[in-house]
C-alpha cells in the first residue's frame, strides 16, 4: 500500500508530503529520460509514466516525470523493484527501440529493471533511447502552370509521408533548396525534370522522387499574355501537353506507328520496326530425273505467314506448258 501512495504523491508533485519513514523503508527513486519518441510504462502507479511521442528528433533527450517506489520495513523487508518498459512511436515517422541506459538489465533488454536491497535507497537516472533510422518519402505529383505569366510552374500535391518532415527540390539535377506546395518555380523554355526528397527531425534524408517532366512553351509574343489553353491542330490536346501542336495526328495518347520515325503518342520515343524471327521449311519430292517442290512454309514469331501445299505443282506445271508452247 504504501508503494502506491508514495508513487501516487511523486506524480502529483507532493514527495514532501509523503509520510514513510525513508529510514525504516526501502526506496527506487527513478528520474527518467527518454532520447527520441516514445512512452515509458511502469509495473506501479501510474502505468503511464511519460508520454514524449512527440519528440521526434532521435537526438534530443527530454525528461520525464520521477517515481518512486518503497516498501516499509515492517519485518519481512523485502528488496524493491522498478520496472519501467519502453514502447516506441508507431504508425508515420515511427522509431525504434533500441537500448536501455542506467539499468540493472541489459541494456538491449526492455523492460528496464531495477532493484533496491533491503533496507536501501537508490536515486537511479534511467534513459529509454529510441532509434528513427527510416528516411521519409517525398511525393512530387504533376505540376501546375501558371495562368497569367509564361514559366511559372508548382506543385500543389508535394508532400512527404511523416511529419515534420522538410521537402527540398531539384531542377534539371542542379542542388536541392527547399520548397513546398506553392513554391513557384520560374523556368525557361523548354523541357525540364524535377525531382523531390525530404529530410525529417532526425537528419535522415530520403531518396529523390521524380523525375517529374515539366515543359515551358513560348506560346506567344514578349509583349502579350500567353494563350495556355491554345489547340492550333484541334485534336483536343492544348499546347502545355502536345507535343506538335501543329499535327491532329500527333497527340498524347495516340497510338504509335512503328518504323516512320515519328513520335505520334509524344512519349519523347519514336519506335523502330519490330524485328521478327523468321523461319522457313519446305518438302520435296525427288525422282531419277526431277525434284518437285510440294510444301513451302514460312513463319514468322511462332506466327504463320503463308503455307504453299502440294498444290503449287500445278502452278509451276502451268508456267512450264506456257513456255514451252511459245508465244501466242
Amino acid at each position: 500500500m504504501l508503494r502506491r501512495l508514495v508513487g501516487i504523491a511523486v506524480s502529483l508533485g507532493l514527495v514532501g508530503m509523503v509520510t514513510a519513514d525513508a529510514a525504516s523503508a526501502t526506496f527506487v527513486d527513478a528520474s527518467v529520460s527518454v532520447q527520441g519518441a516514445g512512452q515509458v510504462r511502469t509495473n506501479t502507479f501510474p502505468a503511464k509514466l511519460c508520454d514524449r511521442n512527440g519528440n521526434v528528433d532521435d537526438r534530443v533527450t527530454v525528461t520525464c516525470d520521477r517515481v518512486v517506489v518503497a516498501d516499509p520495513d515492517d519485518g519481512t523487508n523485502p528488496p524493491v523493484t522498478l520496472a519501467l518498459t519502453a514502447v516506441p512511436r508507431a504508425g508515420t515517422g515511427a522509431h525504434s527501440f533500441l537500448r536501455w541506459e542506467g539499468c540493472d538489465s541489459a541494456a538491449s533488454s526492455n523492460p528496464c529493471v531495477l532493484t533496491a536491497a533491503p533496507g536501501n535507497n537508490r536515486t537511479v537516472f534511467p534513459k529509454a533511447v529510441f532509434d528513427d533510422s527510416r528516411p521519409p518519402t517525398a511525393t512530387l505529383d504533376a505540376p501546375r502552370y501558371s495562368d497569367t505569366a509564361e514559366g511559372p510552374v508548382s506543385f500543389p500535391s508535394l508532400d512527404a509521408d511523416e511529419e515534420p518532415a522538410p521537402i527540398e527540390c531539384s531542377i534539371d539535377n542542379g542542388p536541392f533548396a527547399p520548397c513546398t506546395p506553392t513554391t513557384q518555380f520560374t523556368l525557361q523554355e523548354g523541357s525540364h525534370e524535377v525531382r523531390a526528397r525530404a529530410r525529417d527531425a532526425s537528419g535522415n534524408v530520403g531518396s529523390a522522387s521524380g523525375p517529374v517532366s515539366v515543359r515551358i512553351l513560348d506560346t506567344q509574343p514578349a509583349d502579350r499574355p500567353p494563350d495556355f489553353a491554345a489547340d492550333s491542330d484541334g485534336d483536343g490536346i492544348n499546347q502545355r501537353a502536345d507535343c506538335n501542336d501543329n499535327d491532329p495526328n500527333i497527340r498524347p495518347g495516340r497510338p504509335e506507328v512503328r518504323g516512320n520515325a515519328i513520335d505520334e503518342n509524344c512519349d519523347g520515343v519514336a519506335l523502330p520496326l519490330r524485328k521478327l524471327r523468321v523461319t522457313v521449311s519446305y518438302e520435296f519430292r525427288s525422282s531419277a530425273r526431277s525434284s518437285t517442290l510440294t510444301r513451302l512454309q514460312i513463319n514468322a514469331d511462332a506466327a504463320r505467314i503463308v503455307t504453299l501445299p502440294v498444290a503449287l505443282r500445278g502452278l509451276v506445271r502451268r508456267a512450264l506448258r506456257r513456255h514451252q508452247a511459245g508465244p501466242a
